[in-house]
């Protein structure tokens, strides 16, 4: 098992809270590489969880968008919504070769994560 931990760096699609036109900046692009590189498979399986940026689905767009390019398949935890049954949570999370935590409001995140009602 692998931890990678970054912090900071746009992606295109996701800077539409910066003040310029420069959508498509993308600050990130050797780490992602790398990330997909560190998985060891072809095809890895991404993992989005945004629970930071409320599981923001343009912010989950942006990031599949990206690790599409990259080789992989990409889906999302949404952790606000609904209860979450045990079984779907390790069904996600033991099938997914990355994890992909973003980033946003750190506080609001735990505090989700810790009210998560596992049924």
């Amino acid at each position: 098992m692998k931890l990678v931990l970054i912090g900071g760096g746009q992606i295109p699609g996701w800077n539409f809270d910066t003040k310029d036109d420069n959508q498509d900046l993308y600050e990130t692009e050797k780490i992602d590489k790398k990330i997909v590189e560190l998985s060891n498979k072809k095809s890895p399986k991404l993992l989005f969880i945004g629970t930071a940026k409320k599981d923001n689905i343009i912010y989950y767009r942006a990031i599949e968008k990206v690790y599409t390019k990259l080789g992989c398949t990409v889906d999302m935890l949404d952790t606000i919504k609904e209860d979450i049954s045990k079984e779907y949570l390790i069904d996600k999370v033991l099938n997914a070769d990355i994890i992909y935590i973003g980033g946003g409001n750190t506080r609001f995140m735990l505090n989700c994560w810790e009210e998560i009602r596992i049924k």
